[in-house]
């Protein structure tokens, strides 16, 4: 099986919500997305409480408006961004035209900053793929050609996602990222809604 990494338009994520692919990724993610385990809900000025109080419907509209910021340029207030930035919304797809990964971010400079991302298994039901070399290659290759030398990963505090992305082992199988060169830090912003903080988790490309 190949892969390649797809820089999605607003109409193929049009086409990704009308053919219930957006469905389908919230669904494959949903037990890690209840309570507190690996999103602070409080980042979009609402409780975990409001959140599980939720119907399953509105959950899932809300994780979709999530995979639709194409192109949206990140305010400078009250955000406090020294520029704005545009949003992209990237894909990695196997060969069979499946996508398995879908993530948001932006470029900083020489660095892809990736705020949101989810994934599910392949069309046989494995997720396998995640731990070869082969499938992140396209991706990295693709911010490579767009001048990104590092990766910041933003994500919320606590959590099983914590504990994966800060230990170097996790990339033992992945050639394109230096984990010797990875720095964590804490990282406070200021919300309408109060001040909310994020793990940063920074890696050089190779």
């Amino acid at each position: 099986m190949s892969y390649i990494c797809r820089d999605l338009s607003e109409r193929d994520v049009d086409h990704l919500e009308n053919t219930g692919v957006l469905d389908e990724f919230y669904l494959a993610n949903v037990k890690y997305l209840e309570g507190d385990k690996n999103f602070n809900y409080a980042n979009c000025g609402l409780t975990t409480e409001e959140f599980n109080n939720l119907t399953q419907d509105q959950k899932k509209y809300f994780w979709k408006k999530f995979l639709r910021p194409m192109g949206r340029i990140v305010e400078t207030k009250p955000f406090e961004e020294p520029e704005p930035y545009v949003f992209k919304s990237l894909a990695m797809q196997a060969s069979d035209g499946y996508i398995l990964h879908l993530y948001n971010g932006y470029i900083d400079g020489n660095t892809w900053v990736e705020e949101r991302g989810l994934t599910r298994p392949d069309a046989s039901g494995s997720r396998a793929y995640i731990f070869t070399n082969d499938f992140w290659t396209p991706k990295y290759t693709y911010l490579k050609s767009l001048g990104i030398t590092k990766i910041k990963r933003v994500i919320d505090m606590g959590g099983e996602l914590v504990a994966l992305l800060t230990n170097p082992d996790s990339y033992n199988y992945n050639t394109h990222l230096d984990a010797s060169t990875m720095v964590v830090e804490d990282v406070t912003s200021t919300y309408p809604w109060g001040d909310v903080t994020h793990k940063h988790i920074t890696i050089d490309l190779t």
